[in-house]
C-alpha cells in the first residue's frame, strides 16, 4: 500500500505496558499493529514510555491498599503518574518525528502537548475511563475515592481534545468517547479490532460431538472466569463428557481448585513454540468459548475462537455485542448468573449441527472484520487526514 504519510508510534505505559515489541503489552495488541504497520511500510519507529523503579515505588507507596485492583489503578490512574510519563514522553521526542504522524496507544501519558506545535497526535484506545468507573467491575474502595475519578477523567478529556483524532475499536466505545468526553462526531473513529491469533487458511472442521469449552483470560475475575467455573458443576452434571479450558491466569485460581473436568493451562506464551502449539491445539478442539465478563472494552477472545470454530457466549454488553451476532455466531448471555450461563452453554452444546453452522459464520467474518492489516490501514487513512489538516493550521 502506497501512503504519502509515515508514522511514529509509541504505547504508552500503565496498564498496558511499556514495550511496544512485547505480547504481553496491550494484550499482544501493541505488537500485532505495529508490525502491521511496519509491514505496510508507514512505521518511521515506536518506543514505549516508562518511570523509573525508584521514581515508581515512590508513587505506588503512599497509594498502597490490600486490594491490589484498588492499588493499581490507584498508582496508575493518578494525575502524578501520568505527568511523569508525559515528561518521559517530552525526552523522547527526536527531530524526525515532524515528518511524521504521531500514534499513541491509550492515554497514560498527554501526547498531543507533548507534540504541540511539532506533529499532529492521533490516539488508539479500546477504553476510557469514563466507562470503567461507571461499571460493575471497581471495587467500592475505589468507587468512593472522587478526587483519583475526576483526575482520570479530566485527564483523558484533555488528552481527546487535543488529538486531531481518536481512533476506537467498536460503535460501543465510539459513542461513550462522543458523549462522556463532549467530542465532535466526526473526531471519533472505529477503526476496529484485531485478532492476535494466526488466521488459519481454510475453514476449521471439526468433532462437535466433544463438548470441550474454552476460556481465555488473564484476568481471571474480571473476564467472569470464577462466573464460569460456578456454572461448570451445573454444565458437568447434565453433559458428564464436558471440558472447560482455562487459558490465561499465571496461577491456578481459587474457584477452580478440585473442580473435575476442568484442565487449567495457566498462561500460555505464543512466542514459546510449546505453549503456542498447546494453544492452537486447544482452539482446533473447543466447540464452544465462553467470556461472561464484567468488564469488557474490547474483548479479542471470542474473536480468536470464532476465527477457529468455536462459537462464543459472551457478556451482552459493552463492544462484546458487536463481535457476536447472538444465535448467528454465538450467544450473547441474558445475565451474568451461573445459573443462565450453565443453561446457555448446555443449549448450544446441544445441536451440535447449529454449532457448525455457527462456526462457518463466524469463520467468514472474522478475517474480513478483524484483521490487524485492515486496522492499520485504516489508521494510514485517518493519519493522512491528520498530516493534511496539521499543514493546513
Amino acid at each position: 500500500m502506497d501512503s504519502a504519510v509515515n508514522i511514529t508510534g509509541f504505547i504508552s505505559g500503565g496498564l498496558i505496558g511499556s514495550d511496544p515489541w512485547d505480547p504481553s503489552s496491550f494484550s499482544g495488541s501493541s505488537l500485532a499493529l505495529f508490525s502491521a504497520l511496519k509491514d505496510e511500510g508507514v512505521l518511521a519507529r515506536a518506543f514505549g514510555l516508562e518511570i523509573s523503579t525508584p521514581e515508581f515505588m515512590l508513587r505506588a507507596a503512599p497509594r498502597w491498599h490490600p486490594d491490589k485492583e484498588t492499588w493499581r489503578r490507584r498508582v496508575y490512574g493518578s494525575l502524578a503518574y501520568r505527568q511523569a510519563l508525559t515528561r518521559d514522553l517530552r525526552r523522547k521526542i527526536i527531530e524526525a518525528d515532524r515528518d511524521t504522524v504521531i500514534l499513541e496507544l491509550g492515554t497514560y501519558a498527554d501526547g498531543p502537548a507533548a507534540y504541540a506545535g511539532i506533529a499532529p497526535v492521533i490516539t488508539y484506545q479500546d477504553s476510557l475511563g469514563a466507562e470503567y468507573w461507571s461499571s460493575p467491575f471497581v471495587p467500592e474502595t475505589l468507587r468512593r475515592d472522587a478526587k483519583l475519578r475526576r483526575e482520570n477523567l479530566s485527564f483523558e478529556m484533555g488528552v481527546a481534545h487535543g488529538a486531531a483524532r481518536i481512533l476506537i475499536s467498536s460503535d460501543h466505545m465510539r459513542q461513550s468517547f462522543i458523549d462522556n468526553y463532549e467530542l465532535e462526531p466526526n473526531k471519533v473513529v472505529n477503526i476496529g479490532i484485531g485478532c492476535n491469533t494466526s488466521l488459519p487458511k481454510n475453514r476449521p472442521t471439526k468433532e462437535y460431538s466433544r463438548p470441550e469449552i474454552l476460556f481465555i483470560g488473564k484476568e481471571f475475575h474480571r473476564k467472569g472466569g470464577d462466573l464460569i467455573a460456578a456454572a461448570f458443576p451445573e454444565i458437568k452434571a447434565k453433559i458428564p463428557g464436558a471440558i472447560l479450558h482455562v487459558i490465561g491466569p499465571p496461577t491456578r485460581p481459587d474457584s477452580l481448585q478440585d473442580s473435575p473436568g476442568v484442565v487449567f493451562h495457566g498462561f500460555l506464551a505464543r512466542e514459546n513454540p510449546a505453549e503456542a502449539r498447546t494453544f492452537y491445539e486447544i482452539l482446533e478442539r473447543a466447540a464452544l468459548s465462553v467470556l461472561p465478563s464484567r468488564y469488557e472494552p474490547a474483548g479479542i477472545a471470542p474473536l480468536e475462537a470464532m476465527t477457529y470454530g468455536a462459537p462464543a457466549i459472551v457478556t451482552n454488553d459493552w463492544a462484546l455485542k458487536e463481535y457476536v451476532e447472538h444465535g448467528v455466531t454465538g450467544f450473547l448471555l441474558a445475565d451474568l448468573k451461573p445459573a443462565t450461563i450453565a443453561a446457555t452453554v448446555i443449549d448450544a452444546l446441544s445441536d451440535q449441527e447449529r454449532l457448525a453452522r455457527m462456526a462457518a459464520a463466524g469463520f467468514e467474518r472474522t478475517p474480513e472484520r478483524f484483521s490487524w492489516r485492515g486496522v492499520a490501514r485504516r489508521i494510514i487513512a485517518c493519519a493522512e487526514e491528520a498530516r493534511a489538516e496539521f499543514r493546513v493550521g
